[in-house]
This record gives C-alpha cells, sequence and structure tokens, in this order.
C-alpha cells in the first residue's frame, strides 16, 4: 500500500478529530451515563460513621474473650479482632445503643467514648469522579463504535479498559463508605483491677503466687499473670522539707525544691526478671540564699509481674548537697530498693528505701543513726491518684520522705503531677 502525503494528511486528519471530540464538553454531555455510576445517594443528608470506645474492668480471674464472642453472635455482630485486652466488633448502627448496654455487663463498664465521622464529602469526591468516569466512557464508547484506522481502536480499547478498572475502583470505595456508615464500630478495652468486684480493701499480697515464691514461679510464672513486661512512674515534683535540728545543718531549717524523677522497669516477654533504671534531677532553696541540688542515675535488676506491679533494686552514682554549709556538696554511691503496685483504678502506692555512700566530704559520713553500714539513708512514698487507662494513668501524687544525714533528719512533703505507662506483652 502506498503512503503519500493524503494518507498522511488523513491519519494526522482522523487524530485531531478524536482529541477533539474528547476534549468536547459538548460531546460528554450528550453521552447518557451508563448504569455504572447509578449508585443511590444515602437516604440522609449526611453519611456519618460511628465508633465507640468501652472500658470494662473484669475480675482478675476471669477471660472475656468467650463472652464477648457469644454476645456478639447473639447480637448479630461481626467480631473483628478478639484478645484478652480488647475486642473489635461491627454492630448495625441502628444496634449500637443496646449492644454496648450489652457489652457493659461483663464487668464494671465506663461511660463509652462515640466519636462520629462525617462521611459525606469523601462520598460525594467518590460519586463525582464516577460520574465523570462514565461519561468518559460513554465518549469512548461511542468512538469505537465508528470506523477508524485499526492501531487507533486498539489504542481506544486499551483506554476504555483503563477507565472500566477506574470506574470499578470508584465503585467499591463508594460502597465501602456506605457500609462504614451503615455499621457502627465498637472497641472493648478489657481492664483489670487489683481485687474482685465485691472484695473488701483488706491487706493481701498483689500478687496469689507470691506466697507459693520460688525460683521456678519467678521464672516462669503462671500465664494470667505475664501481662506486664515494661512499667514507669514519672513524678514532677515541688517538695517542701523541715529539719529536725536546726544546729546540725547550720542554722538551716527549711528546704524547698522543684524535682523530676522517674522509676522504670522493664522484664522478658516471657519471665518477670529484666532490668531496671531510675533518674532523679532536682534544684531548690534552703533558709535564704543557699542553693539546693540533687543529681542521680541508678541502673539494677527489676521484677514486673501482675498488674503494674514492679519491684527494683537498683544502684548508680550521683551528687547532692546545700550550698552555705547545710549540707556540704558530694558525690554519692546510692542503692535503691523501690516497690510499686496499683491499690484498685485509682490508687497507686510507691514505697521506696535508699541508702548512700558518700564521697569527698567528711562531715557527711557516718550521718545516719539508723542505717550505720551506710552514711545516709532516705525512705518514702507516694500515693498516687489518678484514673488508671489501658496502658496509662496521670493525677495527682502525694508523699513523704525522712532523710536521715549529718546525726540529724529532714523531713519532707511532696506533691505532683505524676504519671504511670505501662505495657504489655506483645
Amino acid at each position: 500500500m502506498r503512503s503519500g502525503p493524503r494518507s498522511a494528511a488523513a491519519h494526522a486528519g482522523s487524530a485531531l478529530a478524536l482529541g477533539a471530540l474528547l476534549c468536547s464538553p459538548r460531546a460528554f454531555a450528550q453521552q447518557p451515563v451508563p448504569a455504572t455510576s447509578q449508585i443511590a445517594a444515602p437516604a440522609a443528608t449526611e453519611l456519618l460513621e460511628h465508633r465507640a470506645v468501652l472500658q470494662v474492668t473484669v475480675d482478675e480471674s476471669q477471660d472475656p474473650v468467650q463472652t464477648i464472642q457469644r454476645i456478639s453472635v447473639e447480637l448479630g455482630a461481626k467480631l473483628v479482632h478478639c484478645d484478652p485486652l480488647s475486642c473489635t466488633l461491627g454492630v448495625p448502627l441502628a444496634g449500637l445503643r443496646p449492644a454496648l448496654r450489652r457489652l457493659a455487663l461483663i464487668g464494671r463498664a465506663d461511660p463509652p467514648q462515640i466519636e462520629v465521622v462525617d462521611l459525606s464529602e469523601q462520598w460525594l469526591q467518590h460519586r463525582t469522579n464516577l460520574d465523570s468516569l462514565a461519561r468518559t466512557e460513554a465518549v469512548l464508547g461511542s468512538i469505537a463504535s465508528k470506523p477508524g484506522d485499526v492501531d487507533d481502536r486498539l489504542e481506544l480499547e486499551e483506554r476504555i479498559e483503563q477507565v472500566r478498572m477506574q470506574i470499578a475502583n470508584e465503585t467499591r470505595l463508594l460502597h465501602a463508605l456506605e457500609e462504614r456508615g451503615r455499621t457502627a464500630t465498637i472497641r472493648l478495652v478489657v481492664d483489670r483491677p487489683l481485687r474482685a468486684p465485691g472484695e473488701s480493701i483488706e491487706f493481701r499480697l498483689p500478687i496469689r503466687w507470691l506466697a507459693e515464691l520460688g525460683p521456678e514461679h519467678l521464672i516462669h510464672p503462671p500465664q494470667p499473670y505475664r501481662r506486664s513486661t515494661m512499667i514507669g512512674d514519672l513524678h514532677f515534683a515541688l517538695s517542701v522539707g523541715r529539719t529536725s535540728d536546726g544546729a546540725r545543718f547550720d542554722g538551716t531549717r527549711t528546704v524547698s525544691e522543684v524535682s523530676f524523677s522517674a522509676r522504670m522497669s522493664e522484664g522478658a516477654k516471657r519471665t518477670p526478671v529484666g532490668y531496671a533504671l531510675g533518674l532523679d534531677l532536682g534544684l531548690g532553696g534552703a533558709g535564704g540564699p543557699a542553693f539546693v541540688y540533687d543529681l542521680r542515675g541508678m541502673f539494677g535488676p527489676g521484677l514486673t509481674f501482675g498488674n503494674r506491679t514492679r519491684v527494683n533494686l537498683i544502684g548508680g552514682v550521683g551528687s547532692s548537697g546545700i550550698t552555705g554549709g547545710a549540707l556540704p556538696a558530694a558525690g554519692e554511691l546510692p542503692v535503691e530498693l523501690n516497690v510499686a503496685t496499683d491499690l484498685g483504678r485509682f490508687l497507686r502506692v510507691i514505697a521506696y528505701s535508699r541508702a548512700a555512700w558518700i564521697v569527698g566530704s567528711n562531715a557527711r559520713q557516718s550521718g545516719s543513726k539508723t542505717a550505720t553500714f551506710a552514711d545516709e539513708w532516705v525512705n518514702g512514698g507516694w500515693l498516687s491518684i489518678g484514673k488508671r487507662r489501658h496502658r496509662s494513668s496521670d493525677g495527682l501524687g502525694v508523699g513523704f520522705q525522712v532523710h536521715e544525714a549529718m546525726g540529724g533528719r529532714l523531713y519532707t512533703g511532696m506533691v505532683s503531677f505524676r504519671g504511670t505507662i505501662y505495657e504489655g506483652p506483645q
């Protein structure tokens, strides 16, 4: 077949006509929209997604998974995910409130937190995209039905197939959004108290198997007590102290300080035995122009078990003092035993005892009358108040401390903004 200027001009004219037809608004307007875009709008003017979070506290020995699975079947809900710490369910929108009331009965439930997300804008955007793609498909189909060059027709068929794939994807996204509007999601967070419901607040060890403590129980504790792998307690504190005898502290009677302290313990996945860290930073004043400071870093073994219970035995290096001779600045080698545990959902108790050997100050050596094996001895504790959540808690902390040094004592009251972070096993 001969190919001359006339043939080349014909090909060029055909291509220009195709481009003009594809770009013409009139061509799009004249084509009917095919059935693929005939998706009815939501019945309401808005498409809303409902998400609810419900925290339920259950008995220490209770396994709620089977109960939640049974309730989900009875409610006709879809159980997306479920483990001993949290479950996610999908329920019809009309059954959201009844489902929350039913799930709250498995323990002591907090008021549910319900979040409503407006999906209308996303739905309209996908609907607009789908209508535009449908018009494009109609125009391309009209052009492909007319006779033309084989190469042009193959290109048109490929383009039509791409548009149809985009239409299918937009249709899928529209249906997914509408499903989210019809179905509410409930995330059930399971918490466990220190005591069973109705149990009196009499003293007992926080973990039952501590009564049988031995190497095997310590290294391989029963399965219900392997939930804690990392526990950290943080305090931003303001403290005010008073000396028992000002003469022993160069006439200083009152000491005030702003401080930060942290204690953290992390165990392995299959044993509560791990490592622990401690950090103290403090600055303040005493009796006028005197300057107070504390700096301490410690490391050692730690245990994490039960409901955010930890036992740390840590030691390290530090430095402390009060300028002006009240408590000469010196280095110290501290060793501390620090224990913390929860008492229910709103209280956490922390107790510590720290002995220190002083370096660089003869005046501060052999300064403890009780712990004669050390130079100084500090005993204290915190009562932390704040609602316990799934992975953390925060609130107010009040504490008291007795510091034996230089043959006297310093009594300190403390108040803090405190926080506890907690991580369970993966």
